[in-house]
């Protein structure tokens, strides 16, 4: 069982220093971070839920906390565990706006106007701004000519694969290629326009991204 001496929850509570931090860091990173592991986090995310555990505990968790309603260590894991849990529900947006993503771009998510009228106005929204960010990346140079034509053929043309090959006087491999490597950048980026960045911002957010 680890357990934090009263006094230095005391002065976290009223006038921390930084070495009192960095020893109540030291102590909890990885008894939090097992917390985060055990929610089949990666990597990544157990580290976002310690930070958010921490910061949590910086704004508020001290002055909640109670000595005579229970032992420290159930109540911080206890907030580590909801921030765990937070992680799993941001992840899992994640997942559905890349599915959202793709059907915007593959045009593959059929909605009737008449019957569900905001929902066709969405999905032709997404499909708009995925075509802006499209050119956006090509202005700045992100990717060559070429494989942005591929990519509008094979995508908002649906042009088959083979069809585009030919078109391009290319290989297969090469329409397969274009696509993948588009996608892998615009991906991250619309992601960042969803979050409400501009198209320098959500470019800046998809370098870093790919790089992480």
């Amino acid at each position: 069982m680890i357990e934090t001496e009263h006094t230095l929850i005391e002065r976290l509570r009223e006038k921390p220093t930084d070495a009192d931090w960095t020893r109540f860091y030291r102590l909890y990173e990885k008894p939090i971070l097992a917390v985060a592991a055990t929610r089949s986090l990666s990597d990544g995310d157990c580290r976002d839920v310690l930070q958010e555990t921490v910061m949590k505990m910086f704004r508020h968790g001290f002055a909640r906390y109670d000595r005579k309603r229970g032992r420290f260590t159930p109540f911080l894991f206890g907030i580590a565990r909801d921030c765990a849990i937070d992680a799993l529900r941001r992840k899992a947006k994640r997942n559905q706006r890349e599915v959202e993503l793709d059907s915007a771009i593959f045009h593959n998510l059929q909605i009737d106007p008449s019957q569900n009228p905001m929902g066709a106005a969405e999905l032709r929204g997404q499909q708009v701004l995925v075509a802006t960010a499209l050119d956006y990346l090509l202005l700045k140079g992100s990717f060559a000519p070429k494989t942005v034509e591929m990519f509008k053929a094979l995508v908002f043309d649906e042009v088959s694969p083979d069809e585009v090959a030919r078109m391009f006087n290319t290989s297969r491999g090469n329409v397969d290629q274009a696509k993948s490597t588009i996608l892998k950048k615009l991906r991250p980026m619309y992601e960042g326009l969803d979050q409400g960045m501009d198209m320098e911002q959500a470019l800046v957010y998809a370098t870093a991204a790919l790089k992480a």
